[in-house]
């Protein structure tokens, strides 16, 4: 398997070098504050995909609109697909919430307590903020939708309280892909280079596995 490949090469633990989830987003994850200038710069799509009842997804002048639909043309894409539950999509973050009524029934909690030796359990809120992003269910008359509602979920909980190692996801992409991940999620940022979780990602390209990663939270444009 990939993550027992690693076990022989994973490197020492460093303080110094922590991967964490952005602070502002924690303090923020249930509800997203919405951005007036941008919501206003993209127009309310209209497609021949009927939206759905959702309460977060009818008027474009509410606080809690989900205007990155619009901007993402979701709807179009829906009117294609939602997804389906045999594509799994590996959250690595700070765990997901299995009875969220937004992700019920389509979450596995992979292992992560003998890694970590934490909890798997999402103490945080990140990672199901992140999960129902990618996968939050659609017309069920609450809340908003995910981008894929019809996909699964596969949580690893590799940031427990929000923070965690380069060594720690590494391991959490090896025992994603082991564990059938077509997509693996990572919405967290660090500052340095790691070999090892450089080559975990590899691995996980070399298998078919698309592997999209955060760009940075910081707001600026440097390297």
């Amino acid at each position: 398997s990939v993550a027992s490949d690693m076990t022989t090469t994973m490197p020492a633990i460093d303080a110094n070098h922590t991967i964490s989830v952005d602070p502002g987003e924690r303090e923020t994850a249930a509800r997203a504050p919405l951005d007036q200038t941008a919501a206003a710069a993209v127009p309310k799509q209209q497609s021949w995909f009927e939206r759905p009842n959702d309460p977060y997804l009818q008027n474009p002048n509410t606080y809690d609109y989900q205007w990155m639909h619009d901007a993402v043309n979701t709807y179009e894409a829906w009117g294609v697909t939602t997804g389906n539950s045999s594509v799994k999509v590996a959250v690595i973050d700070t765990g997901v919430l299995p009875s969220h009524e937004e992700l019920s029934g389509r979450v596995t909690t992979i292992n992560m307590t003998d890694v970590t030796g934490e909890s798997n359990d999402d103490t945080d809120g990140h990672g199901t903020h992140v999960a129902g992003i990618i996968a939050a269910s659609s017309a069920n008359g609450k809340g908003g939708a995910g981008i894929a509602p019809g996909v699964s979920i596969l949580a690893l909980a590799a940031l427990p309280g929000g923070y965690g190692n380069d060594a720690w996801v590494a391991m959490a992409v090896g025992r994603a892909v082991d564990n059938g991940a077509d997509i693996i999620n990572m919405s967290l940022g660090n500052y340095y280079y790691n070999s090892t979780l450089n080559a975990a990602i590899q691995s996980a390209i070399s298998h078919n596995v698309s592997v999209i990663a955060a760009m940075g939270n910081d707001g600026s444009n440097s390297l």
